[in-house]
């Protein structure tokens, strides 16, 4: 150790390495919020925001977000299984089945 420089515990260093990534994670998720706030923003100024191609959980987060920004009674309609927690996630949720 050099003249001045305590000597750390492995219980210090992993407070200190912890420390750090909790401020990168903050960080992250200061960003994560504003992009989220910007999205909603945008999608509210459409008449219709349309998302394809995207997995179940993420449908379910759509409702999420909207619920959580726009404090609306939502509705969520689908037509197959991968629909089914964008459903439950919704207010009100709608299955439609029959034959193409």
């Amino acid at each position: 150790l050099g003249r001045g420089q305590k000597k750390l515990s492995c219980c210090n260093m992993c407070q200190r390495i912890m420390h750090r990534k909790k401020k990168v994670v903050t960080a992250q998720e200061n960003e994560y919020q504003l992009k989220e706030r910007a999205f909603m923003e945008l999608a509210s100024k459409c008449q219709t925001v349309i998302c394809c191609r995207v997995t179940p959980k993420q449908k379910a987060n759509m409702v999420k977000l909207v619920k959580r920004h726009k404090k609306a009674i939502t509705l969520a309609i689908g037509d197959g299984a991968n629909d089914v927690s964008m459903i439950k996630t919704a207010h009100i949720g709608v299955g439609i089945s029959g034959q193409e």
